[in-house]
């Protein structure tokens, strides 16, 4: 009898594991998606939609990686710029020192 039970709780409980698992797969899969105007489209979250011939779909991947590109090359860009900037006060506070050294070592 205790057999019986312990086999019949061991199967309801890899039962419940089984539908825990596709409920969970079920909630993540329609997470994933893009509702945008009652449609859920399954592509990431900064792609844009757009109205093509009256239908609303996801920009093409050529837009959309010309758009994520160009982002990326006013970054490195605005880096670039950070960079110079940095490298001038570098060289200034070098050109400073190497002043005060000389102008030390006239002195002493």
């Amino acid at each position: 009898m205790n057999k019986h039970l312990i086999s019949l709780i061991n199967r309801m409980l890899i039962v419940a594991l089984f539908l825990t698992g596709t409920l969970y797969a079920a909630d993540s899969d329609q997470e994933q998606g893009v509702r945008h105007h009652g449609v859920v489209f399954n592509i990431s979250k900064d792609r844009r939609i757009e109205k093509v011939g009256g239908i609303y779909e996801p920009e093409g991947l050529d837009k959309y990686v010309d758009r994520r590109m160009g982002e990326i090359n006013a970054r490195i860009d605005s880096l670039e710029a950070q960079v110079k900037e940095t490298n001038s006060k570098i060289d200034q506070i070098l050109k400073q020192l190497s002043d005060s050294a000389r102008s030390s070592s006239k002195t002493s």
